[in-house]
């Protein structure tokens, strides 16, 4: 069996009398590219909040990384921007990713170690 980085089983979640997701069942294996489409309202960004743990499903069964979505399983596993964000425009790319090493719980030595190694 093919281990998996996202599993939903008949995943439900509302907001009042707003069905965001109805049932949802999705399988994506780990290793793979995967893009989620759809037009505005279709649930894509309620999806993404269930996967990490931002919201809870009213219904069904949401496993991100072969555990629940919670920050315990998935600290330093997974990493979302929501479409939103703003970066601080009066700091660099590297004092930004040092700041979020630190936020994950680095020191700041292997904050910096980090930043340097991905850019």
């Amino acid at each position: 069996m093919t281990e998996l980085a996202l599993h939903l089983d008949q995943v439900h979640k509302r907001f009042g009398n707003v069905h965001a997701l109805r049932g949802a069942d999705l399988k994506v294996p780990r290793g793979t590219i995967f893009a989620l489409i759809g037009p505005n309202g279709a649930g894509k960004t309620t999806l993404f909040g269930l996967c990490c743990g931002y919201l809870r499903a009213d219904r069904g069964k949401v496993e991100v990384l072969g555990g629940p979505p919670d920050p315990g399983h998935l600290k330093g596993r997974l990493g979302a921007l929501p479409q939103d964000a703003l970066l601080g425009r009066d700091i660099t790319v590297r004092e930004h990713l040092v700041f979020l090493g630190r936020l994950q719980g680095m020191d700041p030595t292997t904050a910096e170690r980090e930043a340097t190694r991905v850019l």
